[in-house]
């Protein structure tokens, strides 16, 4: 256990927080060292380490050992942070590359008396609209009450017309139905290096955003299905035109993968080397 600051006041909620590391240790000793300095209530962590060596597994308060999605693993560790928790405890849903950047106790403690839910509301990700688990708090006894449920399911249309669904879709459903009114952290950057990585919100929260699999969102890949219309479009003009379109759309997709790639690196060095590396970003 990763023990908090004694000077809590000893009727403090305790912070029941699970995360997810799937295949890379990287982001371990990274997000305790966040934790331990910005928590500022007494915490316990919960997490589910798929494919990350065992001599991490004591640097967590309670493992679960859940194949599946992500979202089912969420679904599976709120389980055990039920047993664990009063029902005034908050729950703390956050994502391995994921972490605060200031101090969080007496924030949450106020904010949590006014709202039932707080969570990260990526509407720079094509306008998703549902809380997103990169960083979510609520009480223990609120998210029991709801049953509340990290799957996809409930579906959106976003800013391209499409219907999607992704993780927190059914979250999102479940509130809206009980008219509970959850309060959205949007993304704070001043400097934004990508579209959707490297997001600060609410001056609170970092979410690097591609910390365990490829360095490509949404975003790219809708800037890459618009150049590929463009060349159906020419192919039906010219068969000839439309295969050297489609040749450059693809060269333009590896090469924003790349950079994406690099960017990605970059970010993480520097998260190693400065404690505050964030400040560029503010």
């Amino acid at each position: 256990m990763d023990p908090l600051a004694t000077a809590s006041p000893p009727d403090s909620p305790t912070l029941h927080v699970a995360t997810v590391h799937w295949r890379t240790d990287r982001w371990i000793d990274v997000q305790r060292a966040y934790f331990r300095r910005n928590f500022g209530l007494p915490y316990r962590t919960y997490a589910s380490l798929e494919g990350v060596d065992a001599s991490h597994q004591s640097k967590f308060d309670q493992l679960i050992d859940t194949p599946g999605k992500h979202a089912e693993k969420l679904n599976a560790l709120s389980e055990v942070m039920l047993e664990k928790a009063a029902p005034t405890d908050f729950l703390v849903f956050i994502d391995g590359d994921a972490f605060p950047i200031a101090p969080i106790g007496d924030w949450a403690l106020d904010v949590l008396s006014h709202y039932p839910l707080v969570a990260i509301r990526r509407d720079e990700n094509m306008g998703d609209p549902q809380p997103h688990p990169s960083f979510c708090i609520t009480t223990a006894q609120f998210w029991a009450e709801i049953g509340g449920d990290w799957r996809k399911g409930h579906t959106w249309r976003n800013e391209t017309g499409i219907d999607v669904t992704d993780v927190g879709g059914n979250l999102l459903y479940i509130l809206s139905e009980r008219n509970a009114e959850w309060l959205p952290l949007l993304r704070t950057n001043t400097v934004n290096l990508h579209q959707v990585m490297f997001g600060i919100y609410g001056g609170l929260i970092y979410h690097h955003g591609a910390g365990f699999r490829q360095a490509v969102t949404r975003s790219d890949w809708t800037w890459t299905k618009k150049l590929s219309l463009r060349t159906s479009q020419e192919s039906a003009k010219s068969t000839l035109r439309g295969r050297a379109l489609h040749r450059i759309a693809n060269r333009a997709m590896r090469r924003r993968t790349s950079a994406n790639r690099k960017l990605n690196d970059k970010i993480y060095r520097q998260i190693l080397s400065n404690p505050e590396f964030f400040k560029d970003l503010l």
